[in-house]
């Protein structure tokens, strides 16, 4: 316990639990289309920093949308990687993994990476 409130008071002021889910290809077999389907990984659910930059604001052929990118640090997990997304439980709000997570110092105690949601739009 006194280990995590270091870390928390280390890497940040919001700590929020998250739940992550794994991702898996179907395809359809009508149209051939891959879609991405997720799916709850084991022990989904996990504590973290969550740091949170504002939205960045696009408008890209007259579609208005806002991009919100964070950045989280947790104990290390070798499940999270890039093809995973993770669902805020305050809220249920969805980010998908940016990149590869990084693996702190290599010491596999501490893990950070960075998640981004698009809001709006059509």
């Amino acid at each position: 316990v006194l280990l995590r409130q270091v870390v928390c008071s280390i890497f940040g002021l919001q700590k929020q639990f998250l739940k992550f889910q794994k991702t898996f290809l179907s395809c359809s077999v009508q149209k051939m289309i891959l879609k991405r389907k997720y799916k709850d990984a084991k022990d989904p659910i996990f504590y973290c920093n969550f740091k949170t930059y504002g939205g960045t604001e696009q408008n890209v052929n007259g579609v208005y949308s806002v991009l919100d990118t964070a950045t989280l640090v947790t104990f290390y997990r070798p499940d999270i990687k890039s093809d995973c997304r993770v669902i805020r439980l305050q809220d249920n709000a969805i980010f998908e993994v940016i990149g590869e997570p990084e693996n702190i110092e290599m010491a596999n105690q501490f893990l950070r990476f960075k998640v981004q949601r698009v809001k709006g739009g059509a």
